[in-house]
C-alpha cells in the first residue's frame, strides 16, 4: 500500500507518545519536502521531529509539480505541506494519503485521492488491537491540547459502541 502523509497526522502521533502506531499499520510512509522541513527542520525540538528523522520506514520525497501545488495553495488557501502532500499522493498513485485539515482534504477528496486522518488511524488501530482503549487515546490528545471536532469524536465512539467519557 503507497501511503503518503502530511505533518498532522506525523505531529499529532508523536504529541500523545503513539507515533509508533503508524509503523504497525504502514510499512512505509512517503512525505513531500515540505512537510518534512516543517516537521523536523522548522518543528526541531517539537513532537515528531525526531521521529521522522530517525524513522527509515518514511522516506522523503520530492515533487516534480510545483506549479500545481501553488495552484492547489492558492486556490484552496493550503499551506505548502498540504498542497505538497496532494500533489505527491496524485505523482506516485497513493492509495492513502494521511492528512486533517478540512480545506485540504475537500482538495484532496477533489483530485481522487483516498484520505485518512488521524482519527481515521487510531481507529483502524483499535479495530486491529494494537490500541485497547480508544477512549483514553482521546482524553489524552484533548489533554495536549488536540482539537477533535465533537461529531468526529462521538462518532468514532458510537462506531463502537462506546460513549464519551
Amino acid at each position: 500500500m503507497k501511503v503518503v502523509s502530511n505533518s498532522s497526522p506525523l505531529i499529532i502521533l508523536a504529541r500523545i507518545e503513539r507515533f509508533d502506531l503508524l509503523r504497525e499499520i504502514f510499512s512505509e510512509i512517503t512525505i513531500p519536502d515540505a512537510v518534512y522541513a516543517e516537521v523536523v527542520v522548522k518543528g526541531k525540538g517539537h513532537p515528531g521531529s525526531i521521529e521522522v528523522k530517525n524513522s527509515n520506514w518514511i522516506k522523503k520525497e520530492e515533487i516534480v509539480g510545483m506549479e500545481f501545488s501553488k495552484y492547489l495553495q492558492n486556490a484552496f488557501s493550503l499551506g505548502s505541506g498540504e498542497a505538497e502532500s496532494i500533489v505527491l499522493a496524485k505523482e506516485l498513485s497513493a492509495d492513502l494519503l494521511l492528512m486533517d485539515d478540512r480545506r485540504a482534504r475537500l482538495a484532496a477528496i477533489s483530485e481522487g485521492i483516498g484520505i485518512m486522518g488521524t482519527v481515521g488511524i487510531i481507529e483502524a488501530c483499535y479495530e486491529k488491537k494494537l490500541i485497547t482503549d480508544l477512549s483514553t487515546i482521546y482524553q489524552g490528545m484533548s489533554n495536549k491540547g488536540i482539537r477533535i471536532g465533537e461529531d468526529l469524536l462521538n462518532n468514532s465512539l458510537k462506531k463502537f459502541g462506546l460513549e464519551r467519557i
